[in-house]
């Protein structure tokens, strides 16, 4: 399984603004 692919905000850190993206 690709984590990191299901999961991009492991590689993308949430910068100012962006509360989890992925959530």
């Amino acid at each position: 399984m690709e984590v990191s692919v299901l999961n991009p905000i492991l590689w993308i850190p949430p910068g100012p603004g962006q509360d989890n993206p992925t959530l």
